[in-house]
């Protein structure tokens, strides 16, 4: 049993780190508060990794944790994985979720700043169809229709 933990034990630690529910999840939770990955696991888990802990019954433990035995940036937030049943058999992952959460962020305020802009650009070509409806054509080709509030009802590239 122990030789399964040191076979699987790589691929939670990659997949887990890399997986957007989990790194949300750790990152967000107090240090040393841990999760068990397992057949329950309260997240999903690839298919391949999820069908090794079934048939094996494996628990892990995973954690945020505040230092460890291995070297890693500043800035990055450490994650533990622990075998549950064999307490030496541990990693660590160096995970750049406040960098990953900062580009998450400028990307979502770009698609505002684009949609404000193109909004903008469709309200200034608008033309007066009917009722509350105005279609607006902006330079890089997208007519929009806008209800009187400027809100989108619809909007679509013209080739």
């Amino acid at each position: 049993m122990r030789e399964l933990y040191k076979k699987y034990i790589d691929d939670i630690t990659m997949e887990i780190s890399q997986s957007n529910e989990w790194r949300e999840l750790i990152k967000n939770s107090e240090f040393d508060k841990y999760y068990i990955v397992s057949k329950d696991s309260i997240l999903p888990l690839p298919e391949y990794i999820k069908n090794a802990v079934i048939k094996n019954n494996l628990q892990f433990y995973v954690s945020k944790v505040k230092e460890c035995d291995e070297e890693f940036d500043d800035d990055l937030i450490i994650f533990k994985f622990q075998s549950v049943e064999y307490k030496d058999i541990v990693r660590y992952s160096g995970n750049w979720v406040l960098k990953y959460q900062l580009i998450k962020n400028c990307v979502n305020n770009l698609k505002l700043f684009l949609e404000e802009s193109l909004i903008k650009e469709a309200y200034a070509n608008r033309m007066f169809i009917r009722g509350n409806r105005y279609s607006g054509i902006t330079s890089n080709g997208i007519e929009m229709f806008l209800d009187v509030n400027d809100q989108i009802i619809s909007a679509y590239p013209i080739y």
